[in-house]
């Protein structure tokens, strides 16, 4: 009779060795299909941005009269896709003046749209002395030496915005504007301070002309969106529209 207990015991706990390996197997297998689908998804996703960007820069070299290869995109510079929005944004508005905050990329972008138009100025500001000088070695190589198009300088200073401090560009650099056509809110960059572009709007939106545009980049970041909302509650009556654009972007417009 113990011989029998002893047997039933080690087959049960045999068995239930067994359901346990088995159970373990089934999780892991699921936590591998799982991975796997998560993978294919980011995969996807990725690759579907790939081709938009693509899309966008064939769009650009179309309708830009380029001289020269454009510099490398995406990353710390915009990506294409927004860089196409300021094209239209400076189209939609027969833009006389875009103003720019941070300069790169885009400055070259800005500077062949309203090229493409025939007229407009363009002034982008730049606090890292280092950075300007690449940006405008950049509109050089490019072939745009007059005074339409400027880089200028504007180092950090503190701006206060309500009962809040922040770093934000030297005024004495936008004293002269005034009929802003198309904003691009792409600096100060967010190790300066958690909302170091908010201060743009305030500063600057009676300086912005009735019916034109405000490009806000990195829209996907929580700290944009933030600014996106004050910005939106303390203007109640701009429009504002989200982009659809690989790392998100606000367009805000001025009611006529």
């Amino acid at each position: 009779m113990k011989r029998f207990a002893d047997h039933l015991a080690e087959r049960t706990a045999r068995r239930t060795a067994e359901l346990i390996v088995d159970g373990a197997s089934a999780q892991m297998v699921q936590h591998l299909d799982a991975s796997i689908a998560a993978t294919r998804a980011a995969a996807h996703e990725e690759a579907e941005w790939q081709y938009r960007q693509l899309e966008a820069t064939i769009s650009l070299t179309a309708v830009l009269p380029l001289r020269a290869p454009l510099p490398r995109m995406r990353g710390y510079p915009i990506s294409p896709d927004f860089g196409l929005a300021v094209v239209d944004a400076i189209d939609d508005t027969g833009a006389e003046l875009v103003v720019e905050l941070g300069s790169g990329v885009s400055t070259l972008i800005c500077a062949y749209a309203l090229e493409a138009r025939g007229r407009g100025r363009l002034r982008s500001l730049e606090h890292l002395p280092d950075y300007a000088a690449q940006t405008r070695h950049l509109l050089e190589r490019h072939g745009f030496t007059d005074e339409h198009v400027e880089v200028r300088d504007a180092p950090l200073q503190e701006v206060t915005v309500g009962d809040d401090v922040f770093p934000w560009y030297d005024l004495r650099a936008v004293d002269d504007l005034s009929d802003i056509d198309v904003l691009v809110v792409d600096g100060p960059p967010g190790p300066s301070h958690p909302l170091a572009r908010l201060p743009a709007l305030p500063l600057l939106h009676e300086r912005v002309r009735p019916g034109g545009i405000v490009l806000l980049d990195d829209g996907d970041r929580p700290e944009e969106q933030e600014i996106a909302r004050r910005w939106r509650e303390a203007l109640p009556s701009w429009s504002v529209d989200e982009l659809d654009v690989e790392k998100g972007a606000f367009r805000l417009r001025k009611p006529m």
